[in-house]
C-alpha cells in the first residue's frame, strides 16, 4: 500500500510538471533594431510597453532595467500573454 501512495505522487507530481512547462515555439518574427526609451507620464501602473513598427521595436519603461526581458519577448513573440495580464520577467 505504501508503494502505491508513493506512486501516485510521483505520477501526479509529473502531470504537474508537464503542464508547466509547455515548449514555447522559437519566434520567427525578424527585428532589426531595438531602442529602449524612458516612459513618462501616462498611467502610472504601466511598467512597461512595446511599440512594434515593422522590423523595429521600441520599448518603453518606467524605471530600467525593469521588465526589459518581458517587452523584449514583446518585440519577438508579440503579446504572447495575449488574454490576460502579466508581469511575467517584470
Amino acid at each position: 500500500m505504501k508503494y502505491l501512495i508513493i506512486l501516485f505522487v510521483f505520477l501526479s507530481g509529473c502531470s504537474t510538471f508537464i503542464e508547466h512547462n509547455k515548449v514555447v515555439q522559437f519566434p520567427e518574427r525578424t527585428i532589426s533594431h531595438i531602442e529602449i526609451r524612458k516612459l513618462n507620464g501616462g498611467n502610472p501602473k504601466t511598467l512597461a510597453y512595446a511599440d512594434i513598427t515593422g522590423e523595429t521595436c521600441i520599448i518603453y519603461l518606467r524605471k530600467y532595467p525593469q521588465c526589459l526581458a518581458h517587452e523584449i519577448r514583446h518585440c519577438y513573440e508579440g503579446n504572447w500573454h495575449q488574454g490576460r495580464d502579466s508581469s511575467e520577467y517584470c
